[in-house]
């Protein structure tokens, strides 16, 4: 799973994933692996562990791997992303109600305080 929002999220979404599953953030905040993916100094990774514990802790309860990335406008980052999300057939889960911008307000209020079973996909019509 790709987390593109808060860490407030990244708690619902490790609950809710498979053991075993891996979760790639790009928001929630960096922690030991990510300071040892770049080769950083002992005391930084020292920082980092401390500054990552909670993810790590939540990642180990639920029994899924997390991993953090500095997001930049880089294009060579970005086609290493689309390999990995190819290489390892990553599908993200889509919920299965249906909503068109006549029932914009539906598919939020099931966002904010339902339970959708993955993304929430809004269709769009060209008239």
């Amino acid at each position: 799973m790709i987390d593109t929002r808060d860490g407030a999220d990244i708690e619902r979404e490790m609950a809710i994933m498979k053991p075993g599953g891996r979760i790639l953030s790009l928001i929630a905040g960096p922690n030991k692996q990510f300071a040892k993916q770049l080769q950083l100094p002992f005391w930084k990774q020292l920082l980092f562990s401390l500054a990552g514990r909670k993810w790590d802790r939540l990642a180990k309860k639920a029994g899924v791997e997390y991993r953090f990335i500095f997001v930049r406008s880089d294009g060579a980052q970005l086609k290493k992303i689309t390999e990995i999300v190819e290489q390892q057939a990553i599908v993200p889960a889509i919920d299965p109600h249906q909503f068109d911008l006549a029932h914009v307000k539906e598919a939020l209020e099931l966002v904010a305080h339902g339970h959708p079973t993955g993304k929430v996909v809004i269709k769009v019509q060209a008239g």
